[in-house]
């Protein structure tokens, strides 16, 4: 049995050792690269096999290894192979290249957490490597090819995406300023009829017991207050986006961090706790995006994450980049303000960023177990530093008031 097989057993068992992890993103890596460079079937069965055990004594960049390799790929496949159906050195030194250059990749990014790099200096440090002669530039050519062709993928999503109604926003500006008037919201709110009846509608929720039917705007904001008025505002805005099934889970996991973000805001007293709650909703707006790309994406991200790619690195073989940068297209279109816009594209790596919400984003993901990305301790402790909290603060966030119409 193939190294790599037997990790994908493993993984379909939900046990597999860090070694194993390295592996898959090697062989992902590398697959995606001979997938873009049409190489053969047995050429890519090859690279799948020799990516399984390339840290291991017997794998070597000779012609020798790779006959071998040949080998065994003709032995468990249907698939007739003869090692002379390849020029056996030229092919030897590219398939060795190939899992050379992946290797480095994932290392880099295993590494990132801790080290704070970013996927573009990994990829600055793959063109010195071609620079010196040490890389293919072909290779490394397809790879930064993903990023237009990703982009484009996404805008055309976002052209399909409803528009964001700018009334709404106004309403939620209005709803988070302590100054505000509640006359100015219940006439802003009057004026779209979809947003009077969600704040109707969360005012005669059980939650509250009124004896009788709340009938009028002013009525319901001085019930629930301005706060819950504008988290109300806010979830009526992307909650049919979520409505197919196979969504259902995301908008679940936006709506915790969402309530977890405004609890951050709240607990260290530090930015505008209805403003998180927005953001927080909006954080994984990327991978909704992402999800509407065509099935055949859709399908090939699934299968790295089943194999236990974290999402992330997954995204950044597909895509060329991340959900926070897919987001961060899709809220520009929306003209999004732009403290919310930042955090979002930095929720992944707040210390790149002076923003306190995007530390909050950072926190809330990783409090309600995310697990979209590596974790890091370092990252962790200059959030909370950034956020103004402190480990002990995680264990009051359930005390916190939950989003009552949502629930």
């Amino acid at each position: 049995m193939s190294t790599l097989i037997r990790i994908e057993r493993e993984a379909n068992s939900g046990e597999l050792e860090a070694q194993d992890r390295h592996n898959l993103r090697v062989a992902a890596t590398a697959m995606e690269i001979a997938r873009k460079l049409r190489w053969s079937d047995y050429k890519r069965l090859a690279l799948a096999h020799a990516s399984g055990e390339h840290h291991s004594t017997s794998y070597s960049s000779g012609t020798t290894y790779w006959e071998r390799v040949i080998r065994d790929v003709n032995s468990q496949s249907k698939i007739p192979v003869r090692a002379a159906n390849l020029h056996m050195e030229t092919e030897a030194r590219e398939l060795s290249q190939v899992i050379e250059m992946s290797c480095l990749i994932a290392k880099r990014w295993e590494a990132a957490p801790e080290d704070l790099i970013m996927w573009a200096e990994i990829q600055n440090e793959i063109d010195q490597r071609v620079k010196d002669g040490l890389f293919d530039e072909r290779h490394v050519h397809v790879l930064r090819q993903r990023g237009q062709a990703g982009a484009e993928l996404i805008q055309q999503v976002v052209n399909t995406l409803p528009v964001f109604p700018t009334i709404a926003l106004q309403a939620m500006q209005i709803a988070s300023d302590p100054m505000a008037a509640g006359r100015k919201l219940e006439e802003t709110v009057n004026s779209d009829a979809v947003l009077a009846g969600e704040i109707l509608r969360a005012a005669n929720s059980p939650a509250y017991g009124v004896k009788s039917p709340i009938t009028t705007i002013r009525q319901a904001v001085l019930l629930i207050g301005m706060g819950e008025a504008c988290r109300v505002i806010a979830a009526s805005l992307f909650r049919p986006m979520f409505q197919a099934p196979a969504l259902r889970p995301l908008w679940n996991h936006s709506l915790e961090v969402a309530r977890l973000a405004e609890a951050c805001a709240r607990l260290a007293n530090q930015g505008d706790p209805e403003e998180a709650f927005l953001a927080g909703l909006m954080h994984d707006i990327g991978r909704l995006a992402m999800l509407k790309t065509p099935p055949e994406m859709q399908s090939r991200i699934k299968a790295l994450t089943d194999l236990g790619c974290d999402p992330l690195f997954a995204e950044m073989m597909m895509f060329g980049f991340d959900h926070c940068a897919a987001g961060t297209q899709v809220l520009r279109s929306w003209q999004i303000p732009q403290p919310i816009l930042e955090a979002v594209a930095a929720h992944h790596a707040p210390e790149r960023s002076d923003s306190v919400l995007a530390s909050q984003l950072y926190l809330a993901e990783c409090w309600a177990q995310g697990m979209e990305d590596l974790p890091s301790t370092r990252r962790l402790q200059s959030a909370m530093d950034r956020a103004g909290l402190r480990p002990e603060h995680q264990n009051l966030l359930p005390q916190v008031e939950t989003i009552s119409a949502w629930h």
